[in-house]
């Protein structure tokens, strides 16, 4: 799966100038990886053998981004679903889960992904 690297330039650092008393706003500049809903759905089918809609499960509105702080640890009932799901394609609010499962099986990397609906 190929994935483009989000980069925000340098200026956004400093886009909010204060006026007066007003304090400055603080910003970040973070990096993710950013995936489309439907090419997150094909890997999963892909690897994991069963059709997936991450936007389905996620209950993602068109145009809608969610975020997923992804760490590659599982817990015994993650384990257990990502086995149903592997098992019968059933599972409900797993979108984290199966990515996980995936960075713990070495096929991401650990680190923030923003899925994309558009």
């Amino acid at each position: 799966m190929q994935t483009d690297l989000i980069h925000v330039p340098q200026e956004a650092q400093t886009a909010v100038k204060t006026t007066g008393a007003t304090a400055p706003l603080k910003l970040k500049v973070v990096t993710m990886f950013e995936v489309k809903a439907h090419e997150l759905d094909a890997y999963i089918e892909q690897v994991l053998g069963h059709s997936f809609e991450v936007v389905a499960d996620q209950e993602m509105g068109d145009d809608s981004l969610k975020d997923f702080n992804v760490t590659g640890q599982l817990s015994d009932y993650d384990r257990q679903n990502v086995e149903k799901f592997k098992a019968t394609g059933k599972g409900s609010w797993i979108t984290a889960t199966l990515l996980n499962y995936l960075a713990a099986e070495g096929l991401l990397e650990k680190d923030t992904y923003l899925i994309r609906n558009t």
